[in-house]
């Protein structure tokens, strides 16, 4: 497993001073399960060299940033890179450089864009007017797709704080299924991109008028299983 750090400035703010170039050190800790019984293990039960245990899952792609322009009129842009595999849904966000200056750095100051049409090979696959996004996505997964953040300002030679709220959407290519009572799985498929062209129109809201430097961050989210073998566990899309 890698862990990619981002350079200190672009989660550090600045008043003047000189920022650490490097970390003194750092902690990956990862939380392990141990059996009482080691012959609850799968592999005392079944051949594991001629056999394999298929476990679903999501898996999130890293994302991909389009610059866009500054203005409130529709624009398209066009997402490429997909993978080979069934995409579940596409999570969407907009950020602005105005907001990662080296004073009052907030990185985590995301924008959902006001009105999204998502089409592929020709036909719509979602479309969210007037932003109407959030409400669907909150129909889907019974989750606001927004967090409450605080945005970062130095003025005067103070720091302020300002609540705000940080907001993305997710836009899916299969159909939604939320069942947190029961905890069962049921498979549900997505839409096979492969190396196609998705086309997002989308409108952006008041809160990016007079933001300069705007980008479109997008997520692909796919469908996954993770394949435990003999001593290997491997994605398979």
């Amino acid at each position: 497993m890698t862990v990619e750090l981002n350079p200190i400035s672009s989660y550090a703010s600045n008043n003047g001073g000189t920022l650490p170039t490097a970390l003194q050190s750092g902690t990956f800790t990862v939380q392990q399960v141990q059996f009482i019984n080691q012959g609850d293990a799968l592999a005392r039960r079944v051949d594991m060299t001629a056999h394999s245990l298929s476990y679903p899952l999501e898996f999130i792609q890293q994302e991909v940033a389009i610059p866009l322009n500054t203005s409130t009129a529709a624009q398209s842009v066009s997402v490429t890179g997909f993978r080979s595999g069934e995409v579940k849904a596409l999570k969407l966000w907009v950020t602005s450089t105005d907001d990662t200056a080296a004073t009052a750095n907030n990185p985590l100051a995301w924008y959902r864009p006001q009105s999204v049409i998502v089409t592929y090979a020709g036909d719509q696959y979602a479309r969210m007017d007037n932003d109407s996004g959030a409400l669907w996505n909150l129909v889907n997964s019974k989750m606001v797709p927004e967090v409450s953040t605080s945005v970062l300002s130095y003025a005067s030679s103070a720091y302020s704080a300002t609540a705000s709220n940080s907001k993305w959407l997710s836009v899916p290519f299969g159909q939604a299924y939320d069942n947190a009572v029961s905890a069962h799985t049921m498979y549900v498929s997505g839409k096979e991109i492969l190396n196609g062209i998705v086309q997002i129109q989308l409108t952006l809201g008041s809160d990016c008028s007079a933001k300069a430097g705007l980008v479109l961050h997008v997520s692909p989210v796919y469908n996954a299983v993770l394949v435990f073998g003999s001593g290997t566990a491997d994605y398979a899309f």
